[in-house]
């Protein structure tokens, strides 16, 4: 999860000559979500809210999202980081499917959205050579 994108090991492996071609199914979302809580909450405040049994109209992220955006964040940093070094770097945009739950037929839609983009990607690369 740290380094989804390892180009910076494909290149010392291959060499400085070598030319590599790195893709990322990343689908960058607007984080939408709206959380209502004071700045400081105490322990009891939050069990309470968790819990329904409180009189107070807060709204907390769950733990569960909390933990994958960050380990999403973290992996989207250092993936924009090792890609400025690949010749060819292909970054569909996938940002309307939900990979937890892909509906059947849509496998295909999401290989021909990479082949376009690849496509495109090598047409960009073959006249900047």
């Amino acid at each position: 999860l740290l380094n989804d994108v390892p180009v910076d090991v494909m290149r010392n492996y291959l060499g400085p000559d070598s030319k590599i071609i790195a893709v990322s199914i990343f689908a960058e979302k607007e984080y939408t979500r709206n959380y209502n809580f004071p700045p400081i909450v105490t322990f009891q405040q939050a069990f309470n809210t968790m819990l329904g049994i409180s009189n107070q109209d807060f709204k907390y992220p769950r733990l569960l999202d909390l933990y994958y955006r960050c380990m999403t964040l973290g992996a989207h940093a250092k993936e924009l980081h090792t890609t400025k070094s690949a010749d060819i770097f292909i970054l569909p945009d996938l940002s309307r499917y939900h990979f937890f739950n892909l509906e059947k037929g849509q496998d295909k839609e999401l290989i021909m959205i990479g082949y376009k983009e690849m496509k495109k990607q090598l047409e960009k690369f073959q006249k900047n050579k």
